[in-house]
């Protein structure tokens, strides 16, 4: 069973690669749910999966916390866990890709001529 978390600002902010006061803004500007403990903030998964869709949230989020329990457990090595991570993200990838900008991409004819060759 997937042990279900809370997360930080910083544990977000790590995760996004953005800064942690990019993940309060966000907090305060209620485009990112989470509940606020005295004087800090905890979030909940599904504040995340309201914020970045499911299937970021399972790509960037879920699978830390399934393997965090199995390797804590001393189920599953580290390296192996690993493995199972690459190939989870992959079919996350492959069941729900991220729309594109709608643009077509350009041809190898364009792309030389905006960098000025032949």
């Amino acid at each position: 069973m997937i042990e279900m978390s809370v997360y930080t600002p910083e544990e977000v902010a790590k995760t996004l690669r953005i800064s942690e006061e990019t993940v309060r803004r966000e907090i305060r500007a209620n485009h990112l749910g989470a509940q606020r403990i005295g004087k800090q903030y905890r979030i909940a998964p599904s504040d995340l999966v309201a914020y970045l869709g499911e299937a970021r949230f399972i790509e960037w989020f879920a699978w830390r916390t399934e393997f965090r329990s199995l390797i804590g457990a001393g189920g599953l090595p580290e390296v192996e866990a690993h493995k199972i991570a690459e190939r989870a993200v992959k079919q996350v990838r492959a069941e729900a890709p991220v729309p594109s900008s709608g643009l077509p991409e350009p041809s190898l004819e364009e792309v030389r001529q905006k960098l000025g060759k032949k």
